[in-house]
């Protein structure tokens, strides 16, 4: 998602360890929705939130639980994501 980059180290950086399928939905919403961000801080055109998430789960960037959580599996991509948009550290 070279597209958002800067969409996808926001999100990264403000999920919590464990958190629900829709709040994470309803976070990338709000983060892209912001419009006097740049445009790799909103969502690839004519994709949906939901669609979004859906990609970062089949990439292994989240993972969903049996009970509808979602986890960030890999720590060290969310530090690099972070990093990559110029966000800090995690």
């Amino acid at each position: 998602m070279k597209e958002s980059r800067l969409l996808l180290g926001a999100e990264m950086k403000d999920t919590p360890p464990v958190v629900h399928w829709g709040n994470v939905v309803d976070m990338v919403t709000r983060l892209a929705e912001q419009e006097d961000g740049p445009s790799e801080r909103r969502l690839p055109e004519g994709i949906s939130a939901k669609d979004y998430v859906r990609h970062l789960v089949q990439n292994g960037a989240l993972h969903e639980q049996r009970d509808g959580s979602m986890i960030i599996t890999i720590p060290r991509f969310q530090t690099w994501t972070i990093e990559n948009a110029g966000l800090g550290a995690a």
